[in-house]
């Protein structure tokens, strides 16, 4: 199941390799007049001293704790890119995520805004018609 496969891969853990963890995507900061917002979030940040800091705080269900980096997002989101442009997604391209609400869904979502792909959101409780709609 092609969804999982992709899923577990960028799941701490997962089945990336180690060359392909810390692989930074080709940095594209300005494309056709418009700021490359994944990197801008992640590796602007990085390059300018924050890479220690504290960019995201996630409160699980069970009410733990879990504080993410800039630089966790940065080696996040390019594990989400890499893994995504191995698969044939090029700029343009339509992905579709749906996950839970989870440190991963931020970490796709922003690996494909840094490959300049499209990123659009589905939720488990959307309707069949809802689903058919984003799916063109």
């Amino acid at each position: 199941m092609r969804h999982s496969a992709i899923i577990a891969s960028i799941l701490p853990g997962g089945t990336v390799n180690e060359r392909e963890e810390v692989e930074a995507v080709n940095p594209v900061l300005i494309y056709d007049d418009q700021y490359n917002i994944g990197h801008i979030c992640t590796r602007q940040q990085v390059n300018a001293g924050l890479a220690d800091k504290v960019a995201m705080r996630w409160i699980s269900p069970a009410l733990e704790r879990t504080d993410y980096t800039f630089g966790d997002l940065e080696s996040a989101s390019n594990r989400a890119a890499n893994l995504l442009l191995s698969l044939g997604v090029r700029p343009g391209d339509r992905v579709f995520i749906l996950l839970p609400r989870s440190p991963e869904l931020y970490f796709a979502y922003l690996g494909i805004l840094k490959i300049q792909a499209v990123a659009c959101s589905l939720f488990s409780n959307f309707g069949e018609d809802a689903l058919l709609d984003r799916n063109g």
